[in-house]
């Protein structure tokens, strides 16, 4: 619960929640989404909705950008100013405008309230549209993204990025599918155009058919030594945490037992550097949960080891000597904490919700 409660109380009145309580006095687009889906798998839709209210206002008033100030009250996501847009930053190039459409996503999808988000219609297509993929059609790297802070975890070359790609997927499928349940025909063969020439890059540029798994990174050259082929946590479990496809599927399971063989025992980001960030825990747990996976209930035992007093994680972790577990950077995380209890109630619970399809599934793991 302390995840959750962390969550509540860093919640703005305008809807965002701040990136840390003392440290991070500003809203991460990024940080968001733990949050959100922390609310939906709490049963707290109204909370998520405000979260979502935040950040259409935010982006209709200040442009695409990393992050945005809280504010005393909250943006009126109808009022999208002229000059919004030209104050958009490098995110046009990168994932960030996908975290909305996500958003908008996964709301729907716990409640089934399409006209909750219909109002929205416009600045989704349009962070769709923004993105610009690199000439082959992938994603690039964001050069912000917390496990990539570090030199010796940030991709050795940033042209083209799984982690990004993925979440443009994501978004992408979502949109084809609001765009036909609004009657947007037009825009529904515009995104899917989009949808599957992103899908068939995808495999043809990152996926490492020898190896079984995804690529970190690689610049948007044919040459082979520019891909960086390094496992990279984050980029190989995102496949799961997104729901991009079926757990047991040839791609998850191959991402998986890379990780498994590779970034584990200690967790880290890169096999080479022995650093981790404190949502991985909740990513492994996930996968592992939703993949039906033994050792998901050795991934809930040592998600304890990491959660502080409190119950609480901390942005990053290194180690020292007999993996001894060292917070580093930020504590009291919104976001870190909350992906980790979404894991956990998927692990314990395996609740997720389809209102649109009118179907609900359990699978449950009760702990040894």
């Amino acid at each position: 619960l302390q995840p959750l409660h962390l969550a509540r109380a860093c919640q703005s009145n305008a809807g965002g929640v701040l990136a840390q309580p003392y440290m991070y006095p500003m809203c991460y687009v990024r940080d968001q989404y733990g949050s959100f889906r922390l609310f939906l798998a709490a049963g707290e839709p109204e909370r998520a909705l405000r979260v979502l209210n935040f950040y259409v206002g935010m982006e209709n008033r200040e442009g695409i950008q990393n992050a945005h100030d809280a504010l005393p009250f909250p943006p009126d996501p109808a009022a999208w100013l002229p000059d919004a847009n030209a104050k958009n930053g490098n995110h046009h190039k990168a994932e960030v405008p996908s975290y909305l459409i996500l958003m908008a996503r996964d709301y729907f999808s716990a409640t089934g309230d399409l006209a909750g988000i219909e109002p929205f219609y416009a600045r989704l297509a349009y962070n769709l549209r923004i993105q610009e993929p690199s000439k082959n059609g992938i994603l690039p790297y964001a050069t912000d993204e917390s496990y990539t802070n570090s030199p010796q975890t940030r991709p050795k070359h940033g042209e083209e990025m799984t982690d990004s790609h993925l979440l443009f997927i994501a978004a992408a499928r979502f949109m084809v599918d609001l765009a036909n349940r609004l009657g947007k025909t037009e825009d529904a063969a515009d995104f899917q155009k989009r949808l599957q020439h992103a899908e068939n890059q995808l495999l043809k540029r990152m996926w490492l058919p020898a190896e079984n798994y995804f690529a970190y990174a690689r610049d948007d050259s044919d040459d082979p030594s520019k891909i960086d082929h390094r496992p990279a946590f984050d980029a190989l479990l995102r496949y799961f945490w997104l729901e991009m496809g079926d757990p047991q599927d040839s791609i998850a399971k191959g991402c998986l037992a890379k990780v498994l063989t590779d970034l584990t025992n200690p967790i880290r980001v890169v096999p080479e550097h022995p650093w981790c960030t404190g949502m991985d825990l909740g990513y492994l747990l996930y996968a592992l949960s939703r993949s039906q996976h033994p050792a998901a209930h050795r991934a809930a035992e040592l998600m304890e080891k990491y959660a502080s007093s409190t119950g609480l994680f901390s942005e990053y972790y290194a180690y020292q000597g007999n993996s001894l577990i060292v917070p580093e950077g930020g504590t009291m995380r919104p976001w870190e904490s909350s992906i980790n209890a979404t894991a956990l109630l998927q692990y314990l619970t395996g609740l997720r919700v389809d209102m649109p399809g009118g179907k609900i599934y359990v699978q449950p793991h009760l702990p040894p």
